[in-house]
């Protein structure tokens, strides 16, 4: 099963993915950690470091997904692994389209492409204001640094992509406590995989 975890920059994402990824894995799961961008190094520190164009970012992003996709991704899924990947997709559609600069039918042109076309089967979208997030970052990268509106539009982008996908996406409240949102996180997995679970 493949299942991602999107939100805007200080959402917590990150954090409820290592402890799902734990909490499976205690469960007797085989489990694979990925991100994006993140599969090749030295183009995530290059992309959340410079200021470059915007079709050069979203190429970079594709290159990643591209390896990440085919040596971590599908091996893992094949072999009956549980995959938790930080940010895929929305993320993609969302900060590309926020930015004004691309549309949406080139941003997926790009997006089938590196990713075979690959879907998750399931997305937690952990939303939150960008006010609350900002609070919440230390040592901004490039894109977080951007302007709250920035922030905003990406949120309002996920909440929509959320609306029109509700076979997929799980939205949850981000400002509640770590443990309430560890609950529902592993709620919405095992629901998937077929489990019980009561939170």
């Amino acid at each position: 099963m493949f299942v991602t975890f999107e939100g805007i920059d200080g959402s917590g994402k990150t954090a409820q993915l290592t402890a799902a990824g734990e909490f499976l894995k205690a469960s007797g799961k085989q489990v694979v950690l990925t991100r994006e961008p993140g599969t090749i190094s030295c183009i995530r520190d290059y992309v959340l470091a410079s200021d470059m164009d915007i079709r050069t970012e979203a190429l970079l992003y594709s290159a990643d997904r591209a390896e990440n996709i085919a040596k971590n991704v599908i091996p893992a899924l094949n072999a009956g692994k549980v995959v938790l990947q930080d940010r895929y997709l929305d993320s993609f559609l969302a900060y590309q389209l926020a930015d004004n600069k691309l549309v949406e039918t080139d941003i997926m042109r790009l997006f089938e492409f590196s990713s075979q076309g690959l879907r998750p089967d399931l997305t937690l979208l952990f939303d939150l204001t960008p006010a609350c997030a900002q609070e919440r970052l230390e040592n901004r990268d490039r894109i977080e640094r951007k302007p709250i509106d920035f922030h905003s539009k990406v949120r309002n982008i996920y909440l929509k992509l959320s609306a029109d996908n509700t076979d997929r996406i799980r939205v949850i409240d981000a400002s509640q406590s770590f443990s309430k949102i560890h609950q529902q996180v592993i709620y919405h997995i095992e629901r998937k995989l077929g489990g019980t679970h009561s939170a």
